[in-house]
């Protein structure tokens, strides 16, 4: 990422709310942010928009985080994109698929504050590619 253009970063959530406080926190942190409601309008909006950075919910109507975490990764001119999980499920098992898939890491709703998320996502925007 070039140094003086601001990190864009797509939250994907079904909770309205969610959305708008995360971007709100992230444009307070001089990003750039938009939302999208569920995971086949994130992926209809990167057929057409590139984003550094998605924080994908796992429990959504249409389809759930997990398998739009797959098709991004799986698809080569997404794949580059860092994806954290973003998710009210906190079972172990869940977090380690999410990883397996290739999401870097998991913010589970409720155990982390505002100011814990955005550590771990400018630790993530600041990591070097796998």
């Amino acid at each position: 990422m070039e140094e003086n253009r601001k990190a864009k970063i797509l939250v994907v959530d079904d909770n309205k709310e969610i959305c708008e406080l995360y971007k709100t926190m992230l444009t307070a942190h001089g990003y750039e942010a938009n939302f999208v409601f569920d995971g086949e309008s994130a992926l209809e909006l990167l057929k057409h928009d590139y984003y550094d950075l998605i924080l994908l919910d796992i429990m959504m109507p249409l389809m759930d985080g997990l398998n739009v975490l797959v098709l991004i990764k799986g698809d080569p001119k997404l794949a580059g994109i860092k994806i954290i999980m973003l998710s009210a499920i906190s079972d172990p098992q869940v977090i380690i698929q999410a990883k397996q898939y290739g999401a870097y890491d998991f913010i589970v709703k409720g155990e982390y504050t505002v100011e814990d998320s955005m550590e771990k996502i400018e630790k993530v925007l600041n990591t070097k590619e796998k």
